[in-house]
């Protein structure tokens, strides 16, 4: 394969991939090579987008979620029960906690069940059923009571207004009382509007097609070296540049395909068929015909091509014609923005260069050398801004599977040990959370998705969250609103007063004694959520005691008159 043909195939493949489209007519391009390349790539981009988009917008118009189950975990490391230890509380016997879920969704009805675990214990289990139509919440603890409790979606609205007005909170969430029934009338609208995969591609096909015409191959002569990690390749290098003078030019050849496209036309007669619009289809052929005036103005035809460019510039390797970078630079009067990927390769070590620089000069880069073993990529990298190292990346057994589209591996991020306390505020704050990291393990697969974050000290785990989601095996059965047994109404004071008099607490006590949790901490954190009340009621009752009790007033004795002696007589 020649230089030119291998840049242009490249260049072929690399608009396939940006577009996600399809074939075109060969005949519009003036490369046959080309064309055959980008019309190939199109057909397979074509076969996995159209297929995928047409079964997610038959999801979404039917409100169905196949049974698909879910576990999120959280696990206390030794550094992380240390660190609460510290603060008085002794966590030595928690092992962790999580929630197995699974949701299935039908026709506007959802379920989900779930049950709470600590220790891998069994603590409690909860089922809730959402009705979009009826904009009713249902929920139940089959541990507590058989019984269910019920609440619209109109008053768990007004409850968080009203919490919202208490805290002070300036929030207005009333638009979100019909929530249900408006996400019910979106989802079976969209596929009303939404063009299919087919339209799709049969828009993107053409006018990237025009596009690429429209670019400037300029291949350089002999090789160069691009250097990345410390790893050096020599390379052959073509740019492929369109401006200001190109653009005008492919608009110029868009806009009669646009005036007789017929996929553009069916999809604002679906749009139009709704908003009961018959002068939209109209009124943009009608926009767009005045733009092509304005494309033959006296304006546009004075340009230059020094007003605005774009260029793609593609590096392979010249040993191996394996791809080695790419770089991007959009100039915009004078100013430019340079995007730079370079990934050498060196027997089995690969250096790797991201950098994305500035009108001003400032960049932000990202720069480091893996290896790669059995096609798994292990290496460490910084990230730089301004120049100055900010945080340090750590990769191990990076593997993407492009045929399935998943991967797997790891990715520790650390603040970098090259900041100084004694740099500015900014970095001072960096400074201080040296020793702390962040590591992302992943897991993807066809049938099922893990993710485990972990934050550590010192490389000491404080904690990890684990998520993992997976379609199920077993498809599950939504539960009518017969099928429930009693329901009730947070409405009705009575009957919620007689659903919780007679909640089985026992039975959750339980199994948190069985999960190993001590009876002290249990009784440490009732008293916490009581304590308040208790600390109130213990102050009214010390006060009654030592109150000094007030004497009745003594009563007077009667005072005895003298008696009046009576004169003699005379």
């Amino acid at each position: 394969m020649t230089k030119k043909k291998l840049f242009r195939s490249g260049a072929a493949v690399l608009m396939a991939a940006t577009l996600t489209t399809t074939a075109f007519p060969a005949a519009v391009m003036a490369d046959e090579a080309m064309a055959e390349e980008y019309s190939a790539a199109m057909d397979q981009a074509k076969e996995q987008f159209a297929a995928g988009y047409d079964a997610v917008i038959a999801q979404i118009a039917s409100l169905t979620i196949p049974t698909t189950d879910a576990e999120i975990g959280i696990t206390l490391g030794e550094g992380g029960k240390a660190l609460i230890g510290s603060l008085g509380m002794d966590l030595s016997w928690l092992q962790g906690a999580a929630i197995d879920a699974s949701v299935v969704g039908e026709g506007g009805l959802f379920y989900v069940p779930m049950t709470v675990k600590l220790n891998d214990n069994d603590i409690v289990s909860l089922e809730a059923c959402y009705n979009l139509p009826e904009n009713l919440f249902y929920a139940r603890s089959p541990e507590l009571s058989e019984d269910w409790v019920s609440i619209s979606i109109d008053q768990l609205v007004q409850m968080a207004s009203q919490q919202a007005e208490s805290t002070g909170v300036d929030a207005d969430v009333s638009g979100l009382t019909n929530i249900g029934p408006m996400i019910m009338q979106i989802c079976q609208m969209i596929p009303q509007i939404a063009p299919s995969g087919e339209e799709i591609f049969g828009i993107l096909k053409d006018y990237g097609a025009v596009m690429l015409k429209h670019m400037e191959l300029v291949p350089a002569e002999g090789t160069s070296t691009i250097t990345a990690g410390g790893i050096s390749a020599d390379v052959q290098t073509a740019a492929f540049t369109m401006n200001s003078i190109g653009v005008i030019e492919a608009m110029k050849e868009a806009v009669p395909m646009i005036q007789a496209d017929e996929n553009i036309k069916n999809i604002i007669t679906k749009i139009s068929a709704l908003t009961g619009d018959e002068t939209m289809y109209d009124s943009l052929i009608g926009q767009v015909s005045e733009f092509a005036e304005q494309l033959t103005s006296e304006d546009m035809s004075a340009l230059t091509g020094d007003e605005f460019s774009a260029s793609m510039t593609v590096f392979v390797d010249a040993a191996t014609e394996e791809a080695a970078g790419i770089s991007y630079t959009i100039n915009a009067e004078g100013q430019n923005i340079i995007c730079d990927c370079y990934m050498p390769k060196n027997g089995d070590s690969q250096g790797f260069l991201m950098s994305l620089t500035a009108p001003d000069g400032q960049s932000l880069n990202i720069e480091g050398v893996g290896t790669i073993t059995d096609g798994a990529l292990t290496g460490d990298y910084t990230f730089y801004a301004a120049e100055q190292p900010v945080a340090d990346i750590h990769v191990a057994d990076l593997v993407f599977d492009e045929a399935a589209q998943t991967a797997s591996g790891s990715i520790t991020l650390k603040v970098s040990s090259a900041i100084s306390s004694d740099e500015e505020a900014a970095e001072n704050m960096l400074a201080s959370l040296q020793g702390f990291g962040l590591t992302i393990d992943f897991n993807e697969s066809q049938e099922a998705q893990d993710c485990a974050i972990t934050i550590t000290n010192s490389d000491v785990p404080l904690v990890t969250l684990s998520i993992r989601e997976a379609l199920s095996s077993e498809q599950l059965t939504i539960p009518t609103l017969d099928s429930l047994g009693t329901v009730y109404d947070v409405n009705d004071s009575e009957g919620l007063n007689n659903f919780t008099a007679n909640l089985n607490v026992e039975a959750i006590m339980n199994n948190i004694m069985a999960a190993g949790v001590p009876e002290e901490f249990i009784t440490q954190i009732m008293s916490s959520m009581t304590g308040a009340d208790d600390a109130a009621v213990a102050e009214d009752d010390a006060f009654a005691e030592e109150a000094p009790v007030e004497e009745a007033p003594a009563e007077e004795a009667p005072v005895e008159e003298a008696p009046v002696e009576e004169e003699p007589a005379a």
